[in-house]
């Protein structure tokens, strides 16, 4: 059988014990025909020493790594050389033995898996990732299928690209790792499993790590599993709720013990799981928001503007009694008066408080094509904070209050208003600057969060 072995690395020299990790590849007793090296713009001696023990290296640059697509561009490399198996490990996970590789190819082989992965063994026992890594890689070796989802849950689908074997044919069949920040590896074992694939643990293979039990670590770790949960909520669906993993292998003594760590690695998961569902609702809690806001300004104003009480106040009324001939004039349009008369008509109010809801709704509805206007042309991020800054622009307040037609009602026809106009066509090309730009959107690039 034709394998490889892939890495993918960033600064694996200043963060780990690099050394010990590409000399522990170098004494397996099996040689593949290749090993890789994804480097995603290291700044250290990661790719020299790399180099020096013999790796081919494979330049990805950063902001374009992804952990899911970032392997599937190996595989699909490793494909097209004729290669039958890769191994796929982390920069931080170093092999206990010398045949760590040789019996977790034979297990591969004997079980006839999609997959194969090997046992973690953590530094430290006694903290709470050592705790959960002793019962999620027990010293008995197993295979998982399809039938066994009633039994395990979402455990039939675990699995760990910390040090696993795949079969690259059944990899690119059943459509290759999928395009995501977290968690490539249980997604694509879970689709295998649906397949009627089978995913195999190989306890005698053995390899040592761990991740720091520091409160925000395991908070960010949470974030990312709810995100990857969040966004494919098949998971669910076919597997059942993560949560009943966790039950399944904790004491209450050993719950209180790591109490604080689990509250701050289950919250992290719940901003997570929730944060895509939030994201669509952005533009709905802007604009109720807006309603909300306007509406207090509105309550705390009785005194009509100018031009509302002689003349848009006096054509909603007429709109709502079912006089046309003053309803409207061929200066201000048909939508205003049309808005404000029906809002008069329907909840039995003046000229000047239907014409304040209505300026008060135009301004909070023209939310939603200024943000998908500007989640367009730059990114979600600058969308929500120059809606911010539209709905801060105190000229556009006076317009709600004092129930002008000068707000929203421009930016729907395209035509805004100067404030507005300093908010929209200055402050947000600023915020498109690469310099600032980056600041948002920070590109995170954690491997094996």
């Amino acid at each position: 059988m034709k394998f490889a072995v892939a890495i993918p690395a960033l600064n694996a020299a200043v963060r780990t014990d690099w050394i010990a990790v590409l000399e522990s590849y170098s004494r397996q007793s099996v040689q593949p025909a290749l090993y890789l090296l994804a480097d995603s713009g290291s700044t250290d001696s990661t790719v020299a020493d790399a180099k020096e023990y013999g790796w081919e290296i494979m330049p990805v640059h950063r902001h374009d790594f992804n952990h899911g697509a970032t392997r599937q561009k190996i595989v699909q490399k490793l494909a097209e050389a004729g290669f039958d198996a890769v191994v796929f490990a982390v920069q931080d996970a170093c092999p206990a033995t010398s045949d760590t590789i040789q019996l977790l190819l034979e297990h591969f082989q004997a079980t006839g898996a999609a997959v194969a992965y090997a046992r973690q063994v953590p530094w430290n026992p006694e903290s709470m990732d050592g705790y959960f890594r002793l019962h999620n890689y027990p010293p008995v070796s197993s295979v998982r299928k399809k039938e066994d989802i009633q039994k395990l849950g979402l455990m039939t689908a675990f699995c760990s690209n910390v040090l696993a074997v795949w079969n690259i044919d059944k990899v690119m069949k059943a459509g290759g790792f999928p395009a995501t920040a977290f968690g490539e590896d249980m997604l694509l074992a879970a689709r295998l499993i649906l397949d009627g694939e089978r995913v195999a643990y190989c306890a005698e293979s053995v390899c040592h790590h761990e991740h720091s039990g520091s409160l925000p670590e395991l908070w960010t770790r949470g974030v990312a599993i709810g995100r990857m949960h969040g966004q494919n909520p098949w998971l669910y669906e076919k597997f059942g709720h993560p949560e009943t993993c966790v039950r399944r292998h904790i004491c209450i003594r050993d719950f209180l013990r790591f109490s604080g760590g689990l509250l701050s690695k289950y919250t992290g998961f719940l901003y997570g799981y929730t944060e895509t569902k939030i994201r669509t609702f952005i533009p709905w809690m802007l604009f109720l928001g807006a309603m909300l806001a306007g509406g207090m300004l509105i309550w705390l104003n009785r005194i009509p503007a100018n031009d509302t009480c002689p003349r848009y106040a006096p054509m909603a009324e007429a709109f709502a009694a079912g006089h046309w001939e003053y309803a409207f004039h061929p200066m201000y349009g048909v939508l205003f008066p049309s808005l404000s008369g029906m809002i008069a008509r329907l909840f039995h109010l003046n000229g000047f408080r239907a014409c304040q809801i209505a300026a008060l709704f135009l301004w909070a509805v023209s939310i939603f094509p200024l943000y998908e206007l500007f989640k367009k042309f730059w990114n979600r991020k600058i969308a929500l904070i120059s809606c911010c800054l539209y709905l801060l622009c105190s000229k556009l307040h006076r317009y709600v209050y004092d129930g002008l037609r000068d707000n929203g009602i421009r930016i729907l026809t395209g035509i805004p208003c100067a404030s507005t106009a300093k908010c929209i066509l200055v402050l947000s090309p600023l915020l498109s600057w690469p310099y600032l730009d980056c600041l948002l959107e920070h590109h995170s690039h954690v491997h094996e969060l």
